[in-house]
This record gives structure tokens, sequence and C-alpha cells, in this order.
């Protein structure tokens, strides 16, 4: 290989590890030893990576990570779904009574009718008295 220095990479789980190319007392290394001295370092890496994310007290904190910081998230959407549901009862509150009013007031057609009536009669009564008040009137005068 000379004086050139040979560069080997190698990519696992989406690590990449370029190596340049070792000296071995008098010699280089050979590119099958140096792919072997590549691979030995990310099993390696990899078990280092997979014990880490693995281990138990680490798990713990990074849940206790993700928790602090989804909580006041969390939180906050629960006050606002709280908001929303108390503003939604009101809302269905209104409608209910607006609803309940209307049903009533069909209801009481009958007696509206029944008013009208009695109103209508008690005008023609009255218009009947109001004659007959102006003929004896008019009867008295001659």
């Amino acid at each position: 290989m000379g004086t050139r220095d040979y560069i080997m990479s190698q990519s696992i789980g989406g690590v990449t590890i370029a190596v340049r190319s070792l000296k071995k007392g008098d010699g280089e290394l050979t590119q099958s030893e140096q792919g072997k001295l590549v691979k030995s370092s990310l099993d390696n890496l990899e078990n280092f990576i997979t014990v880490s994310a693995n281990e138990p007290s680490l798990a713990l904190y990074r849940i206790q990570e993700h928790v602090r910081k989804s909580v006041t998230r969390l939180v906050d959407r629960k006050l606002a779904n709280e908001s929303l549901n108390e503003n939604t009862r009101g809302a269905i509150f209104d409608t209910e009574y607006a609803l309940d009013a209307a049903d009533n007031i069909a209801r009481s057609k009958t007696a509206f009718k029944t008013v009208n009536s009695s109103l209508k009669n008690a005008i023609h009564l009255t218009q009947q008295i109001n004659h007959s008040k102006r003929q004896s009137e008019r009867n008295a005068e001659y």
C-alpha cells in the first residue's frame, strides 16, 4: 500500500465508522484485518449502546424525563378540556331550556285559542251592550 493511507468504513445501525489504515510493526494491516478490526469495534459500540439503552436506571431516568416534559402539556390540555366541558354543559342546559320553552308554547296553543275565543266573545258582547245602550238612549229621547 506504500505511503498512502487507506480509509475503510463500515456502517451498522445508522452509525458509520471510518478507519485509516493501521500500521503493524513493520507493515500495514491488510484490508481483511482492518475489516475485522472495524467490525469488532462496531460490535463493541453496538453492545455498549444496547446496554446503555436497556439499563433499568437509565430507562427510568428517560421515563422520568419524558413525564416531566409531558406533564405540563397534559395538565394544560386537561384544564382546557374541563373548561370546554363546562362551556358545553352550559350550552346544553340553555338549549334544553329553550326547547322546553318552545314545547310549552306549542302546548299552550289551545289555551291561547280559548283566550282568543273568549276575547272575541267579550268584544261581541260589549258591542251588543253598547248597541243596546244606544237604542235605549234613543228611545228615552223620544
